[in-house]
């Protein structure tokens, strides 16, 4: 569900390879099943509740700016200032949206979370899983350099309901990436045990670099 470079597929590669010595019993490949149509109803979802939780907290504090559209018009003022390297788009994209009881939310929701949490029921049921394992993400892009809409294990596991832990696995150009164990509800406990088991057995993690 993740796009990844082939430096991040081989440290994932690698990642596996730990917890298969490690005793556990690989199931591979599982296929959640994350397409346009989710990331586009994920992207909605945030458009929408960004709005309306953004309106409420401005309405429920005394502040210069009172809701989103008046945050947009000042940013425009002053763009100069306060956007030298990036517009405000995603913010443009969220005041257009309809608000939570708008039909076109209830879509997006069920599109998002309700599918995702199905088919993470799913493949849990059908597989007999303990866990699911994915990396939590490519590199971080540098400032400014954007590197396309990302859908990550931490969303995956966000949207369905699913508790999830992400730990450090390898540095990819000097910048870490992770893995993610996800389990079912109530499964944080063992969750927790995979993750520190994964960890003693990677040993010290290095320090990111900057380049």
């Amino acid at each position: 569900a993740v796009e990844l470079h082939t430096r991040v597929s081989r440290e994932f590669d690698s990642t596996v390879g730990v917890l298969a010595a490690l005793g556990a019993d690989i199931v591979d490949p599982v296929c959640l099943g994350v397409d346009q149509v989710v990331r586009q109803a994920e992207r909605q979802l945030l458009l929408h509740e960004f709005r309306d939780g953004l309106n409420r907290y401005l309405g429920n504090h005394s502040t210069a700016i009172a809701d989103l559209a008046e945050l947009i018009a000042y940013n425009e003022r002053q763009a100069a200032t306060v956007m030298p390297t990036f517009g405000q788009d995603l913010l443009e994209a969220a005041e257009a949206t309809q608000g939570l009881h708008s039909a076109e939310y209830a879509e997006a929701l069920a599109a998002s979370v309700t599918t995702i949490g199905r088919r993470l029921a799913e493949i849990f049921a059908t597989h007999r899983l303990d866990a699911l394992i994915a990396p939590v993400n490519a590199p971080a892009p540098k400032i400014g350099k954007p590197d396309g809409p990302r859908l990550g294990a931490a969303s995956i596991a966000a949207l369905g309901g699913y508790p999830s832990i992400a730990v450090p696995s390898a540095l990819v150009d000097g910048l870490p990436v992770g893995v993610a164990l996800i389990g079912v509800p109530g499964a944080e406990h063992a969750l927790l045990s995979m993750a520190a088991a994964f960890e003693d057995a990677r040993g010290p993690f290095p320090k990111p670099r900057y380049e």
